[in-house]
């Protein structure tokens, strides 16, 4: 089979030789990234195969690593390409962007906070903006600014599109072969379809988009008619009957806000984030189509859209501090901030270019978007510097109404189990999202060697909905304390059987090491011999509960944290209980089991 072009023919051989020598002729001019993209897909096969085992945070360090090495590359490669670097450049500014995108990875992998992940992401936006840019360097070139940015970035769009859509296809058609495999032999490949996905979409479609990069890079030819024409149908049929349906939507919003009592819900962002896109995606899309009669109308309304879209832009503004007084800023909240303001700018901009009958000049959208993107990943106005100061601040002012904090804002050792379930519950949200997005050390503002530790702490309020008592008959000898060890905490159960345990570190099993801790109930009493010294707690109070109330089976909430003292009467441990089982008998009370927390308060 073959195609007749020109008078000759191709052959699908020669295709094949020709698709080839464009692979080839790829890897030896864009090394860096054609390598990026093999070893991306061979540690996630790797990963699938089971050949190492890394940690779910490294897998996902080493991605992050590799997105960020590869945009970086592929920039400085356009750089080259376009003439505005030398070889030498290239190479030596690729090796420094290569080493420390590598020790960023290492540091999201080693990382305790969530929220770094936020900054990734302004990275990965700033690093794709600034790639879409490097047209607009490239000042030697005869071409207009604007049309060899558009030029570049058509080409992206239709190269990437066109890889996709063959990824995507060869994929369905090759998995769906796996599939008739498998049924056929009973061959169980499961691991067949990630490794096939990793190649294609993760080396194969890289390694396309740089074969056909020395096209995507000469701006100096004009773009064919062909995309021109389906952008315009894009724009025209798809885009423009959207980006009326949305703005209709606005302003019905605006028109409610008016005339009733009403604020804006929490969709109001991301419907005005959706809108503006819209807008300067067809905007850009539209650009070579300005001034052609068949398709100036639909030109004429993109170019008009900042105009219609900036009444718009208060009601997201408004949104988005609404959820702010209310729970304090976040990263995904900072994040849409970062959009909606890079959107107002870009619609002042456009409607005062547009007023003053000026072209919009396109390049002025990424460029924003590297300024904004880079403004909110680093420095003290950043996406997590906010977050973290808003939460801890939320955070701070919990634990005050609370009263659960001293002159000097650090924790007070025996208030957590005192509080209330929903003083507790409000208390716990706030402390968990604080350790797990900005790291455990985030918290040790609150913390003295003298108190309870913030981890401690959050156990006692952990206990908030266990605790029972029960009651029943029998006779049980006094029972040990079984001890495990968590730091300066220990979760512990009283048994049947009174016994002696260890406490420490692995070092200090030996019992001359002073590890010991021996601890039985006697009466009233929880005593307690920790390293040589003796120590008690009262338990009258869970007795006068029994006996007062035996039809109860949850312990209060005030019941659950007991004072442990020393021989001088001074507060050294505390005992936060999850669990009570006691016998009631004429004559005496045997406590049959105590389950909780032990918490050391002193070194």
């Amino acid at each position: 089979m073959s195609d007749e072009i020109g008078g000759g023919s191709v052959g699908f051989g020669d295709r094949a030789f020709e698709f080839a020598q464009d692979a080839v002729g790829a890897a030896r001019k864009y090394p860096v990234e054609i390598a990026l993209a093999i070893a991306m897909a061979v540690f996630l096969s790797g990963r699938v195969a089971r050949w190492w085992s890394p940690a779910e945070d490294v897998v996902a360090a080493v991605g992050a690593a590799v997105v960020l090495a590869w945009l970086a590359a592929v920039a400085l490669s356009s750089l080259a390409v376009l003439g505005v670097i030398g070889g030498r450049s290239r190479w030596a500014l690729t090796a420094t962007m290569l080493t420390v995108s590598g020790g960023y990875g290492y540091f999201l992998a080693t990382s305790e906070a969530s929220s770094e992940w936020w900054r990734w992401l302004l990275l990965v936006i700033a690093f794709g903006a600034g790639w879409v840019l490097t047209p607009v360097a490239a000042s030697h070139s005869g071409v207009s600014t604007d049309e060899r940015f558009w030029r570049f970035n058509a080409r992206i769009l239709a190269r990437g599109l066109t890889c996709l859509v063959y990824a995507g296809l060869m994929y369905i058609g090759l998995a769906l072969g796996l599939v008739a495999v498998d049924a056929l032999l009973d061959t169980k490949l499961n691991n067949w379809y990630g490794f096939l996905a990793f190649w294609l979409f993760g080396a194969g479609l890289p390694w396309m988009m740089m074969a056909g990069f020395d096209e995507i890079a000469d701006i100096e030819q004009p773009v064919s008619e062909r995309p021109i024409r389906f952008t315009a149908r894009f724009g025209s049929f798809l885009l423009l009957p959207l980006l009326i349906l949305y703005l209709l939507i606005m302003y019905g919003h605006i028109v409610k806000i008016v005339f009733g009592d009403w604020a804006p819900s929490n969709v109001i962002s991301p419907l005005v984030v959706g809108a503006g896109l819209l807008g300067y995606v067809g905007l850009f899309l539209l650009e070579p189509l300005r001034y052609r009669d068949d398709y100036r109308g639909v030109a004429r309304f993109f170019q008009g859209f900042p105009i219609a879209f900036l009444p718009i832009l208060p009601l997201s503004f408004w949104a988005i501090f609404e959820r702010v007084n209310q729970y304090g800023w976040t990263e995904f909240r900072h994040f849409r901030l970062v959009i909606i303001v890079c959107l107002a700018l870009v619609s002042l901009y456009g409607a005062a270019t547009l007023l003053r009958k000026r072209p919009f000049r396109l390049f002025i959208v990424p460029a924003l978007v590297v300024v904004l993107s880079v403004a909110g990943a680093g420095g003290p106005w950043s996406l997590v510097n906010m977050s973290r100061s808003s939460q801890l601040s939320h955070l701070t002012r919990l634990l005050k109404e609370a009263e659960a904090l001293d002159a000097n804002g650090r924790l007070i050792a025996g208030r957590a189990a005192q509080l209330d379930s929903v003083q507790a519950s409000e208390i716990m949200r706030a402390y968990e999202y604080n350790r797990k997005h900005f790291g455990e050390r985030t918290l040790e503002r609150f913390e003295t060697p003298e108190a309870l530790s913030f981890k401690q702490w959050a156990a006692a309020l952990a206990t908030d909905d266990a605790g029972e008592t029960y009651f029943f008959n029998g006779y049980t000898e006094k029972g040990g304390l079984a001890v495990q060890v968590k730091g300066e905490m220990y979760e512990f159960n009283v048994s049947a059987y009174p016994t002696s345990y260890y406490v420490g570190d692995d070092d200090d099993d030996d019992p001359k090491s002073g590890g010991k801790m021996d601890v039985s109930t006697s009466g009233d009493r929880v005593e307690i011999t920790y390293r040589g010294q003796p120590w008690h707690s009262d338990l009258t109070s869970l007795r006068h509960f029994a006996e007062k109330r035996l039809d109860q089976r949850r312990l209060p909430r005030e019941l659950r944290s007991l004072v442990v003292v020393d021989s001088s009467g001074k507060q050294v441990a505390q005992l936060l209980l999850s669990h009570v089982s006691i016998e009631l008998h004429s004559e005496r009370v045997v406590y049959s089991s105590l389950r909780g927390h032990i918490i050391i308060v002193e070194p």
